[in-house]
């Protein structure tokens, strides 16, 4: 983080400046010599800013999250209650509840995708949803989580087990995805896809067009929508698409956020009813624990002193 800094104007920072909030140090700063403290450092202006807002995030961290709340949002260990919603998460959760409308949550990392996921089920017991994930690592902590938390009206599959389940042990691959859609394969006999009025994606900045084609074949399959991709009366599908446009890791193999950023459009998914589309973003990390930016803060203090001596 600081290193981008370097080539900024030089600025002036205190060592006493710098650690005001020493009790939320790895070190104490009274332990350094009366010379140190006493010294300022002519440091990259940037630099100067990092430390300064280093410092006052690990304030306004400290204390105020406990470790096992930390481990609840980042998905470690089994909470069996889910933290209060932040306010960007209730905006879905009110839509849900209060609207026909469909929901794209544009997320950044760690600002809790799963957790909104969690909460929209929880918030609406007697509605059922499928949520469609990218991988099975996901897919198998999401079931997880559910399980803790003692969902009953949640279906939770990635693509390849969803086809591999429903169509053919093919689906294990792309290309047993490529054959259902392409053959218009049915489903095996005596199954039924699952019951859902509530359509969820998740990590969609790696959705590819043939996943899209899947899925657009599941609906299809499940009465949602006729052949030619036209909603059928009375059509009662929701659909919450969410992900990180900033984080698209699949381009290599077609994938493309567009699948997120304009979900709303008619080609994507805005056939599939005729409701409008909000934007529903988390801009807020938990990520960033105490002891990150702890030991980011400690690397920042010693590169100072270093300056200084």
């Amino acid at each position: 983080m600081l290193r981008g800094c370097l080539r900024r104007p030089l600025a002036t920072l205190g060592i006493s400046s710098a650690t005001r909030h020493s009790r939320h140090l790895p070190y104490s700063p009274n332990s350094l010599p009366w010379a140190v403290l006493d010294q300022k450092a002519c440091l990259p202006h940037g630099v100067v800013l990092c430390i300064r807002n280093l410092a006052h995030v690990a304030a306004a961290t400290a204390g105020s999250v406990p470790d096992e709340t930390v481990a609840a949002v980042r998905g470690i260990g089994p909470p069996r209650t889910l933290l209060p919603p932040s306010p960007e998460q209730q905006i879905a959760i009110d839509t849900l509840l209060h609207t026909k409308k469909n929901i794209i949550v544009d997320a950044c990392a760690g600002s809790g995708k799963t957790t909104t996921i969690l909460h929209l089920a929880q918030s609406a017991p007697d509605t059922r949803f499928l949520v469609l994930v990218y991988n099975r690592r996901l897919m198998l902590e999401t079931k997880q989580r559910i399980e803790d938390l003692g969902l009953t009206n949640v279906t939770v599959q990635n693509y390849h087990t969803l086809g591999a389940r429903y169509y053919t042990s093919e689906c294990a691959t792309d290309q047993g995805l490529k054959r259902v859609v392409e053959d218009d394969m049915n489903i095996f006999d005596n199954m039924e896809l699952p019951e859902f009025s509530v359509l969820i994606l998740d990590e969609q900045q790696d959705m590819t067009p043939i996943l899209k084609r899947f899925v657009d074949k599941v609906l299809r399959d499940k009465g949602f929508i006729g052949h030619n991709r036209q909603a059928k009366a009375g059509n009662p599908l929701r659909v919450v698409v969410l992900g990180d446009r900033r984080q698209e890791v699949y381009g290599f193999n077609n994938a493309d956020s567009r699948f997120l950023s304009m979900a709303n459009h008619p080609e994507v998914f805005g056939y599939i009813n005729d409701q409008e589309w909000i934007l529903a973003d988390q801009t807020a990390s938990n990520r960033m624990t105490q002891s990150n930016v702890g030991l980011t803060l400690n690397h920042a203090m010693l590169y100072v002193i270093h300056m200084m001596t």
